[in-house]
C-alpha cells in the first residue's frame, strides 16, 4: 500500500488531519506509563491496546520502531 492510499483508507474512516511520519522522529516517554497504571482514563486491562496487554514500554517501542512511517 503506498503512503497516499494509506492516508486516503484512513480519510475514509473520518481522520481529517493527517501525516505519515518517519518512526525514528516519534519522541518515546515512559511518564505516560504511569498514567496507564494509575488507570486514568479507565481502559486499563480493559483492551488489547492498553497495558498491561500491549507490552512494556521497551516492548512497545520495538514494534514501533520495526515500522519505517507510521
Amino acid at each position: 500500500m503506498t503512503d497516499k492510499e494509506i492516508l486516503e483508507l484512513a480519510g475514509q474512516f473520518g481522520f481529517d488531519k493527517l501525516a505519515l511520519i518517519d518512526t525514528a522522529e516519534i519522541e518515546f516517554n515512559d511518564a505516560f506509563r504511569k498514567a496507564c497504571e494509575e488507570n486514568r482514563c479507565g481502559n486499563y486491562g480493559g483492551c488489547y491496546s492498553c497495558p498491561p496487554d500491549c507490552g512494556t514500554v521497551e516492548e512497545m517501542k520495538a514494534k514501533v520502531l520495526a515500522h519505517k512511517k507510521a
